[in-house]
């Protein structure tokens, strides 16, 4: 049984993996630190509390992170987010649910995640993988904090970046990277082992509208929430990218990497992320040409089976709601 720690800006497709994470016998799960991204870091506490509660799974630790960017002193959520992933960061469908939403004070205020990343990190060391699915600011926290004990973790599979494809908010740069592209500069040259499950292949796994339907019919209150909030993201793909029944797989496709790494062709490259200019959250490689070095610490994905991961994905949780 792997053991994984969740760092995420629980938004849809965050709340799609945590669901696979905590239902999937395979999976040990230790704890959720929540981030900003998708949604303020308090919302993103609530959210992720809410499907622990709803899935059985109340023991799991889930404790808010920092609440804005290195070098930044706030989080701006842009309007394109809260069309994605709705103000609730959750389709919309939180107060039809009962999901909690913070206060005021709560919505920015900061926690203790970066501690429970470094309790799992000393306490599991090489039986621990960390899945970020949000910026990376949580993450490069605790490695300037006490990088000897992150260096002693199994991997860090990121969902995040774009090396062979183009960005998702500007030409060069994804989501999670242009939130934060200096974590994950210190992330990507800490030494600490990185896996990058990019848009290369989160674009390539698809959920269907055929798979929500599947989770309702289940008849489980679990079951409803999660497809009523999927299709809400499926609704969002037909402007976004003229996909019709179906969305991409993001997030959820860096926790199937954790636990089925033969689903997906990596290659082993000095990965860093530029951090100003037009540029801003290229994720490339230092040597600014993309050339395997059998050095580097960090690896990227550029190919996968994806209709094993849909597969995966789905029979999962169609089990375990």
């Amino acid at each position: 049984m792997k053991k994984i720690l969740l760092d995420m800006d629980v938004g849809i497709d965050d709340s799609v993996a945590l669901a696979y994470a905590i239902v999937n016998p395979d999976i040990d799960l230790v704890g959720v630190t929540a981030t900003f991204g998708n949604v303020h870091v308090g919302q993103s506490v609530c959210n992720a509390r809410f499907l622990l509660d709803l899935l059985g799974a109340r023991d799991v630790p889930v404790e808010a992170g920092l609440s804005h960017p290195l070098g930044a002193d706030k989080f701006l959520r842009s309007d394109d987010v809260v069309r994605i992933h709705g103000a609730d960061g959750v389709g919309n469908i939180g107060e039809k649910y009962g999901v909690p939403t913070p206060g005021k004070d709560q919505l920015d205020a900061p926690g203790t995640g970066v501690d429970l990343i470094l309790e799992a990190a000393r306490r599991y060391g090489k039986n621990l993988t960390l899945v970020p699915t949000g910026p990376l600011t949580n993450i490069a926290t605790a490695i300037r904090q006490d990088p000897q004990v992150m260096a002693g973790i199994a991997d860090i599979v990121m969902m995040g970046g774009a090396l062979t494809v183009t960005g998702n908010v500007t030409e060069a740069a994804e989501a999670n990277i242009i939130a934060d592209p200096l974590a994950c500069k210190e992330v990507f040259e800490s030494g600490v082992p990185v896996t990058m499950v990019g848009l290369d292949v989160t674009m390539r796994t698809l959920l269907t509208s055929e798979n929500t339907a599947a989770w309702r019919a289940t008849g489980s209150r679990a079951g409803r929430y999660l497809a009523d909030m999927l299709d809400y993201y499926i609704d969002q793909h037909v402007g976004m990218y003229s996909l019709h029944g179906c969305c991409y797989a993001h997030d959820p496709s860096a926790v199937v990497c954790a636990l089925h790494p033969e689903w997906f062709q990596t290659l082993r490259l000095p990965l860093t992320c530029v951090t100003s200019g037009p540029d801003a959250g290229r994720t490339t490689c230092s040597s600014q040409c993309v050339e395997y070095s059998a050095s580097a610490t960090t690896r990227a994905c550029v190919d996968v089976d994806a209709l094993a991961v849909a597969r995966d994905i789905n029979q999962t949780l169609l089990s375990g709601l």
